[in-house]
């Protein structure tokens, strides 16, 4: 593939052995999502080059970085990869500006001209008032946006984020996943980003791989991959019920439904709220939730334990309830019920 990364990776770290194969074009965010120690992290350090291959092969834009065959490895310093870091690993001692400013002056460029870019950079992400902030000074989205135009202020072929939200409060996190989206739109490299969270993956991500136990068990858009989710683990990461929707005063309209939200935002917005969270009844409930409409059972999923059942109405669901609870109110094709959410249950993500 020209100018993407192709990579067949394929490393054991102690008992644990990551064999993946992963084809990013250039312009692609791709989001790499899994349960803990799936191998996320094995993947992001080998293709880092923190963490050499056993076997395989990593190609970025026609250039081998590591390639066990041939003797062929690229140290970290000479790769042109961009890394944001899950704790974003910024030199506490430096204010933003030099940390900005330190990767383009480890690759060769005067302090002037470092400086310059570095400047720019954090124009570009809004901090241009805080060049002389140390990390301690800054907020946790501040504290992101300066690791994120450091490793963009290399122009990076590659770029690897690494939980890039995970270390937010909520109120931070959709601001900063809004901003984060429209700064990886605008790099034409390639974009990984490593996250356990369904909705960041929907977010920022043209396409979704799921990796367990050091394999892909699948990939695709979310679309494609609600459709068939191939595990338990991915039936319930895309089990999500992701809703858009125009938000107004701390409400939603979709399709029509009015639905209370937590937060105060306002836009097209996307809304992800997950099966365990919904409240299911044979008649209207007497509940504090603050959404509540009707809808016909469509669909029931059994398992020893849980059923998860599909609701068709205005906003169509699914539920997800303990299979006591799936034969106590009945729950079969056609069967009416009432559908229950608090607005506390519902993520809420700019569209």
């Amino acid at each position: 593939m020209t100018g993407g990364l192709a990579a067949t990776i394929d490393v054991t770290v102690g008992a644990f052995r990551l064999d993946v194969a992963l084809d990013v074009p250039p312009g692609e965010t791709v989001a790499v999502v899994g349960p803990n120690g799936a191998g996320k992290t094995t993947l992001l350090r080998a293709l880092a080059g923190l963490l050499p291959i056993g076997a395989g092969r990593i190609a970025l834009a026609e250039a081998v970085l590591d390639d066990p065959t041939t003797g062929q490895f690229v140290t970290v310093e000479e790769r042109p990869i961009g890394v944001v870091f899950q704790d974003y690993l910024l030199f506490p001692h430096l204010g933003a500006l030099d940390n900005v400013a330190f990767g383009l002056r480890s690759r060769g460029a005067t302090t002037a001209a470092a400086n310059e870019q570095a400047r720019r950079w954090l124009t570009r992400v809004g901090l241009g008032d805080l060049t002389k902030a140390k990390p301690r000074q800054l907020s946790g989205g501040q504290a992101q946006r300066v690791a994120l135009a450091r490793a963009l202020a290399t122009e990076p072929t590659l770029l690897l984020l690494d939980e890039p939200l995970a270390a937010l409060d909520a109120t931070t996190r959709v601001d900063t996943r809004r901003d984060l989206r429209r700064h990886l739109r605008a790099h034409d490299g390639v974009r990984l980003v490593i996250t356990h969270d369904a909705l960041d993956a929907a977010a920022l991500a043209d396409r979704i791989v799921v990796i367990e136990a050091g394999r892909v068990v699948q990939q695709g858009t979310l679309a494609e991959i609600t459709a068939r989710p191939r595990s338990r683990y991915v039936a319930d990461l895309v089990g999500v019920n992701l809703l858009a929707g125009r938000a107004v005063d701390g409400r939603v309209d979709v399709g029509g439904l009015e639905l209370a939200i937590a937060e105060t935002v306002g836009g097209d917005v996307l809304l992800a709220i997950p099966p365990r969270a919904i409240t299911l009844s044979r008649h209207r409930p007497d509940s504090t939730a603050r959404n509540v409409w009707a809808g016909v059972v469509d669909g029931v999923d059994r398992s020893e334990q849980r059923a998860r059942v599909r609701v068709r109405a205005r906003v169509t669901v699914v539920a997800e309830v303990t299979e006591a609870s799936a034969r106590e109110l009945d729950l079969a094709d056609g069967a009416e019920v009432w559908v229950a959410v608090k607005a506390t249950e519902i993520g809420v993500s700019p569209a």
